[in-house]
């Protein structure tokens, strides 16, 4: 679903509401990246803004193929949930630690580390 299609969707959503109080707070100590999103759009856009940046990208070592894989994740994690209608906020959260687990260690694929990552793989 392209950014587009899910902001229409969750603008039409007779539960907007619950959907725009949603929160996710990142915390990549080990790359200085600190980052607070409110509202499930804002969140979707972040992933799926790197998950394009980590396509972006030309052989990633498999460090960082695995936080593509939970970028992608979450991803579908969150269309999923939309579709179900799910507005019970632990349910949210379980999902959003996808991108706050430390195995792998989670980067952006914008960051120095990831470049430093990538060009000595």
């Amino acid at each position: 679903m392209t950014l587009k299609e899910f902001r229409k969707a969750v603008a039409e959503s007779p539960d907007v509401d619950f959907y725009q109080n949603l929160k996710l707070d990142l915390n990549y100590q080990h790359i200085n990246f600190l980052s607070s999103f409110s509202g499930v759009v804002s969140i979707y856009e972040f992933v799926l803004t790197q998950i394009e940046g980590f396509e972006s990208l030309e052989d990633l070592p498999s460090q960082l193929v695995e936080v593509k894989k939970n970028f992608i994740k979450l991803k579908n994690a969150i269309i999923e949930l939309f579709n179900n209608k799910n507005k019970y906020v632990p349910t949210w959260n379980d999902n959003f630690e996808i991108l706050r687990r430390k195995n792998p260690l989670m980067f952006v694929y914008d960051s120095p580390e990831t470049a430093f990552f990538n060009k000595y793989k």
